[in-house]
């Protein structure tokens, strides 16, 4: 045990079972991250005449090439003959590892803040807070309301969800098990900052290298899932005071 966190000292080698570091593993290994991040622009592309909104189109976008790639991890840790879900940390309890990522989110939160004021952004509006973007223009009230369900459901659940499981428990778990955390941290914080819009990526960052480090200390992504969840929920629902900062998701 070292400091305020546990740290996690377990013998899971994670993901691909450890194999050395062949040109086939890391071929292995960035396959998933390559489906998501090159299948995120292909769908953002294929849907833009449909949603012209940026949040709405990138939670489509996201959650459509996060299934490819969830399946290519599935099928590359079948064929090493390990759990999946235990390669990349959700076989584990997470319940007090959660509790310590609140409170280093609460500790991060005026970072995170004034990282989002290093590059100006013109959008969303300081007076309404973003979930209304979500609310597909149609006359039906319903479908109105259906779209803003599936649309909060997607930011607050399924993205944070699936980028834990491709950029922490999967990219930084292969890494680390071969160059040590303080290379795979801010390289999985790196490469996700990149499927960022340009505006976002200092606050996205600095929250990926906190979701590294949360995940390095505990071994638990359902952890990281939690607190990915909750900034998305803040980006949704939270309103900064006008001139003070724009809040983005990740």
């Amino acid at each position: 045990m070292t400091g305020p966190i546990p740290l996690h000292i377990g013998a899971r080698p994670g993901p691909l079972g450890g194999v050395r570091p062949t040109w086939l593993a890391a071929a292995s290994a960035f396959l998933p991250l390559a489906v998501y991040l090159g299948g995120a622009a292909l769908f953002g592309n294929a849907l833009r005449s449909s949603f012209t909104d940026g949040l709405v189109l990138r939670a489509e976008a996201a959650l459509l090439a996060g299934v490819p790639a969830l399946l290519a991890i599935a099928l590359l840790e079948r064929r090493a003959g390990r759990d999946g879900l235990a390669s990349v940390g959700l076989r584990e309890p997470f319940a007090g590892s959660l509790l310590r990522g609140l409170g280093l989110y609460a500790v991060a939160f005026p970072l995170l803040a004034l990282a989002s004021m290093l590059v100006p952004k013109g959008s969303p509006p300081a007076d309404e807070p973003l979930f209304f973007e979500f609310l597909y223009p149609t006359n039906s009230v319903g479908l109105r309301l259906f779209f803003w369900a599936v649309g909060i459901s997607a930011f607050v659940v399924g993205i944070p969800l699936l980028e834990e499981v491709l950029f922490r428990g999967w990219l930084q778990g292969i890494v680390g098990a071969r160059v040590g955390p303080w290379v795979a941290i801010p390289a999985g914080a790196g490469i996700w900052t990149l499927g960022h819009a340009p505006a976002d990526r200092p606050a996205i960052l600095l929250l990926g290298l906190l979701l590294g480090f949360l995940y390095r200390r505990t071994g638990r992504l359902g952890a990281c899932v939690g607190v990915h969840a909750l900034h998305n929920a803040l980006a949704l629902f939270f309103v900064p005071a006008p001139g003070w900062f724009e809040w983005t998701g990740a």
